[in-house]
């Protein structure tokens, strides 16, 4: 990104013209700079490109990296299966948010309502990245409101949650598997 700078500046500011200029040919350059690099060996070499998901594909655990594949998006959301890709058996859940209960994640996973949580990578640009367990092949989400014993389940789930100090702020049929 370039500083904000007017372009209704004093003739005699040098600085602010030399500014300008410098500005004016970036600009000129910039789509055959672009086009040298979309053009260049490393770039279309990268295998871990998939236009059709998210840029973001990697994670730090707190140790090691980890690059994924994604797989599938779920539903139209924000929220994809992707396995990782030294080991494509491991499957793992991603989901972009604006804001996220990282601790209040690990409480509910501590009493054994929620998957396990790999990592969440925080963008600059105030997007989230959530990574967890893939527990799909074992669960489904609701897509209809909870019948009794489930309704039970979820009261229960954030009764604990409660008791933690933590409240969900986002109850609903798609953050929640059954």
């Amino acid at each position: 990104m370039t500083p904000v700078f007017p372009l209704h500046f004093h003739p005699s500011d040098a600085g602010a013209r030399a500014t300008g200029e410098g500005f004016i040919c970036a600009l000129r350059r910039l789509p055959f700079d672009l086009k040298n690099y979309y053009l260049t060996a490393a770039f279309c070499e990268q295998p871990h490109l998939q236009p059709q998901f998210p840029f973001y594909n990697k994670f730090t655990d707190g140790v090691t990296t980890h690059r994924f594949v994604y797989e599938k998006q779920i539903d139209s959301k924000r929220a994809f299966i992707a396995h990782l890709e030294d080991d494509p058996e491991d499957k793992i859940f991603v989901k972009f948010a604006l804001c996220y209960g990282e601790d209040a994640h690990k409480a509910v996973y501590s009493h054994g309502f929620a998957p396990k949580l790999r990592a969440v990578e925080r963008f600059a640009d105030g997007w989230v990245m959530v990574i967890m367990d893939d527990v799909s092949p074992k669960y489904r989400w609701m897509r209809k409101p909870p019948k009794n014993n489930m309704y039970r389940a979820t009261r229960k789930a954030l009764a604990l949650l409660h008791q933690d100090g933590y409240v969900h702020g986002d109850v609903r049929e798609t953050n929640i598997m059954v």
